[in-house]
Parts: structure tokens; C-alpha cells; sequence
């Protein structure tokens, strides 16, 4: 932006499947891209999906208008989407056309779009929930002109073999710190810088 922010705007449900923070996932994104612009001012904001749980839905709710027209309203830099993988698996149609109207209205408003393909956590490596939802969200990207970032397949590889329960907090919590990493590493196609490596959940039992 001509004020030199960064805004990044971060639209899903407050929880993932599994647990995962939006607000988490977005605090850690804004910590990454401090650590490596140092004196920028950066913005990470959670845009929440409240009345439906769905892209489309929020699209197309009434009681939304004033959310999308504060969304696209905001001069954001970046517009991140992330369904929830129980409506990807279920609803792939909905997922699509969801993606396809928000899609649609942030390029009109010149801001640039990407899907975070995310999915509950698995507890062994037998689980194919991770290939399953790439699959469709990978369709509905290349359908809709939307670069896709493959969040899920970092936690998997991450903490499939560990000894955390599947509820375990800091399971989740590592979830998000990862998915903030896969978007930041894609984004600016660099590593996460050192700065942002230390969190205070990290030295948790």
C-alpha cells in the first residue's frame, strides 16, 4: 500500500477442524513478517466467518454485508481463505463457489488471493485426510485461478510420529505456528526468519 502497512487478511472460522486458532495462526504470521521487516508496521487481522461456517455462505448472507464491505474496503495486500475440511469433503460445490465469489470481488478491489489448505490433525500415518482435502482444494484453485498453500501436509509430516494425543493443546497450538510458516515460506518465498522462531508455548509441557 502507497502508506507502506502490510495488510493481511486471514477469512475462516474462529476454529478449525481439530482445534486450530485463526487468531493464533494470525499472530504468528504478523510475528514472521516482523522478524523480517524490522520498523514496517504489519497487520495480521482474522476475518471471522460467523453466520454459516462456510465461504459461500458468508458470501451471500445478509447479515455479512457490513463484514464483506469492510473486508474489501480494508486495502489489504493479501486475502487469505481457509474452509473447513468437513465442508471441503462434504460440500466441494459450496467450497467452490465460495472461493470463486470472494475471489472475484478481491481482484476487482486489486488484492491478491491464496487458499490455506488445512485439515485436522491426524494421530497416525495411516491417515489419508490430508490427500483427500488437498485433492479437492487443489481442483477448486486451479478452477477459481487461486494459488494454493499446502499448510495440512506441514503438520503431518511435523507430528504424525510424536507422542501428543490428538487433543493435546500444544499439538494444536503447533499447528498453527506451522500453518503461519507454510504461508509466510510460500508468500515471500523465504525461510521464516530466526527472530520468529521463539514462542511461549514452545517450552509448555
Amino acid at each position: 500500500n502507497r502508506d507502506g502497512m502490510i495488510r493481511v487478511a486471514f477469512l475462516s472460522t474462529p476454529l478449525q477442524s481439530g482445534g486450530i486458532e485463526a487468531l493464533a495462526i494470525c499472530a504468528d504470521l504478523e510475528n514472521m513478517i516482523k522478524a523480517s521487516t524490522p520498523g514496517k508496521p504489519v497487520r495480521v487481522t482474522h476475518e471471522s466467518i460467523t453466520h454459516s461456517r462456510t465461504l459461500m455462505g458468508w458470501w451471500y448472507h445478509p447479515d455479512s454485508q457490513a463484514a464483506r464491505a469492510q473486508l474489501f474496503a480494508g486495502h489489504y495486500d493479501l486475502l487469505l481463505m481457509a474452509e473447513d475440511d468437513e465442508i471441503v469433503r462434504g460440500y466441494p460445490e459450496f467450497f467452490f463457489e465460495g472461493v470463486k465469489a470472494v475471489t472475484r470481488e478481491a481482484r476487482a478491489k486489486g488484492i491478491r488471493t491464496a487458499l490455506v489448505q488445512m485439515v485436522k490433525p491426524g494421530n497416525t500415518f495411516r491417515d489419508t485426510r490430508v490427500q483427500a482435502v488437498a485433492e479437492t482444494v487443489y481442483r477448486v484453485g486451479d478452477g477459481c485461478g487461486v494459488e494454493v498453500i499446502p499448510a495440512g501436509f506441514g503438520w503431518r509430516e511435523a507430528l504424525t510420529r510424536n507422542r501428543m494425543t490428538g487433543d493435546s493443546p500444544v499439538k494444536t497450538r503447533a499447528c498453527a505456528y506451522l500453518t503461519a510458516a507454510a504461508i509466510y515460506c510460500q508468500v515471500t518465498e523465504a525461510k521464516v526468519p530466526k527472530g520468529a522462531f521463539e514462542a511461549y508455548w514452545t517450552t509448555k509441557k
